[in-house]
């Protein structure tokens, strides 16, 4: 199987990658020292990754599971506090160099890559039994075939992948639900001018752009298993969207409320080739084990927004 050359992929778009680049080398610092994130809570104990995902992805004890888009860390860290042997990947120098002091202040075994996500096969060796990405990241890719690609050159045989995202809908609105924003995937990125981190939106922040590409709900479940051998096909593929919106709700609130937001919110799940649709149940804060004995328990994960606009 052929990757996409990251050099065609990122042909012309190194002002906007660039940018994106800085800007999140920014919000890794802000973010990190937010209540948002509430990083000092989170060195001393428990997970901030949500029941849903951990019931759906399984147990990961003794598992090799691969973080893409990991930002600074702290969910990379939660699956390494449940068991996984973690490796996360970012784009931003910054925000790799803060998961990594997290990992050591912590003593959490875990290990972190600065790569481009199309690049990351020229940097990182072997399988994994999980590849996982969490919500607000699929946006900053401007391709998501290239990025299907990558996911299965990493996940092994018999492996799994797993993401937790918004429905691609509600990046095509307005705060306001007024259809502004392209819904299918296309060349050029939109942009949009930056105030503060969606973590603290009051934060001065140099960057005053950033670069967006919307990928449609079809083009991200097929992706996976488009035009590859069946062996490199993950049998499980996982998308998880958010549920609409209800009278009087902007885009935003429907965002920040989480894909547990109500019984109805739709998900997707592809079990090998045979995709159906199953509804997302709501799952309280319980206990799960951690390595070493006793129990983690959960915080409620923050939502994660995708952008810093207001």
């Amino acid at each position: 199987m052929a990757l996409f050359k990251p050099s065609a992929i990122l042909d012309g778009m190194d002002e906007h990658l660039a940018t994106n680049r800085a800007l999140w080398d920014e919000w890794a610092e802000i973010n990190a020292r937010s209540a948002f994130y509430d990083l000092e809570e989170f060195k001393r104990g428990g997970v901030r990754i949500r029941d849903y995902e951990i019931e759906e992805v399984g147990p990961v004890r003794g598992k090799t599971l691969l973080h893409l888009q990991c930002h600074f860390g702290i969910d990379s860290l939660s699956w390494a506090r449940l068991g996984a042997k973690v490796t996360g990947v970012d784009f931003s120098e910054r925000a790799i160099e803060l998961a990594t002091g997290v990992a050591a202040e912590l003593g959490i075994d875990a290990s972190f890559i600065r790569s481009n996500l199309y690049d990351l096969p020229q940097h990182v060796d072997g399988e994994f039994d999980i590849v996982y990405t969490s919500r607000g990241v699929l946006c900053w890719l401007p391709r998501v075939r290239p990025w299907a690609d990558v996911v299965a050159r990493f996940v092994r045989p018999g492996g799994s992948f797993y993401v937790t995202e918004a429905h691609p809908i509600l990046w095509a609105y307005e705060d306001d639900f007024t259809l502004k924003f392209p819904y299918w995937e296309r060349e050029e990125p939109s942009s949009f001018d930056i105030h503060g981190s969606y973590a603290d939106p009051a934060a001065e922040v140099k960057t005053e752009k950033d670069f967006e590409w919307n990928h449609s709900l079809g083009e991200i479940v097929t992706a996976p298993g488009s035009g590859r051998p069946a062996d490199r096909v993950p049998p499980r593929v996982a998308v998880r969207g958010l549920g609409g919106p209800v009278p009087g709700e902007t885009r935003r609130e429907v965002v920040d409320a989480g894909p547990a937001r109500r019984d109805d919110a739709p998900d997707v799940l592809a079990e090998g080739d045979e995709p159906r649709l199953i509804r997302a149940g709501r799952t309280g804060p319980g206990p799960h084990a951690v390595p070493g004995g006793g129990e983690a328990t959960r915080r409620d994960a923050p939502p994660e927004p995708r952008h810093g606009r207001t």
